[in-house]
């Protein structure tokens, strides 16, 4: 588990393998903060699918999460079933 600059830090590391989809648990994380991490992933990484967790709360900023890169936004807890519907989904 990293922190938003950690993860774009670790992406950015020329020994990083350039990865195929990316999940993102933004719990914890205030909605203006998970914005602008998703902003500065997708701007790095137009290309990589991202599959959003996040609080029930945050849920019904969804749309907000989708305008913002993410490719589907699940509300924890999830099933692994559905994440990796959901993953499965963003790697087409």
């Amino acid at each position: 588990v990293y922190a938003p600059p950690q993860v774009l830090a670790q992406l950015q590391s020329p020994q990083t393998e350039a990865p195929e989809a990316m999940i993102a648990d933004i719990s914890g994380q205030s909605l203006s903060g998970a914005l602008s991490f998703l902003h500065a992933v997708q701007f790095a990484f137009p290309d990589l699918p991202i599959v959003t967790l996040t609080t029930l709360e945050q849920a019904e900023q969804s749309d907000a999460l989708l305008c913002s890169g993410s490719m589907d936004v699940l509300p924890k807890p999830v099933s692994r079933a559905r994440l990796r519907i959901s993953v499965m989904n963003a790697l087409r």
